[in-house]
């Protein structure tokens, strides 16, 4: 089954939702844990190393998603505040879910190009 660019942003929603259940589930002001941190490193970099590349361009949209995703990464290495870890995954999430229609007229837009490129040239005769 080839993965579509909805899909690709709902599992970045799945994994952002799944780090904020995480880091929900404790009561300490700050993320100390290795175990959270790691999850947190993770997440982050599943967007660079996999989701973000498949995606490709996705302009200022994807300018900010990086911005919270690289705040993620660099809270990973540190006792940051949860609630301010919280309040970014919480934000994150809005932002992937308005990323959606962007990815689809990228996908969509992109699918033009190549079908304008095909069509300007022709076989040989």
């Amino acid at each position: 089954m080839t993965r579509s660019a909805i899909d690709v942003i709902d599992e970045a929603v799945r994994e952002v939702e799944r780090l904020r259940k995480l880091l929900k589930s404790k009561d300490s002001p700050q993320v100390r844990t290795v175990d959270e941190q790691l999850a947190m490193k993770a997440t982050a970099l599943a967007w660079f190393e996999s989701h973000k590349s498949f995606l490709g361009n996705l302009g200022s949209n994807g300018l900010e998603v990086d911005k919270c995703y690289l705040g993620i990464l660099e809270a990973s290495g540190r006792a940051s505040s949860r609630e301010k870890c919280l309040t970014e995954l919480s934000g994150l999430r809005k932002l992937l879910i308005r990323l959606r229609p962007v990815a689809l007229s990228g996908v969509a837009a992109s699918a033009d190009a190549n079908s304008k490129r095909h069509t300007l040239i022709r076989p040989p005769a």
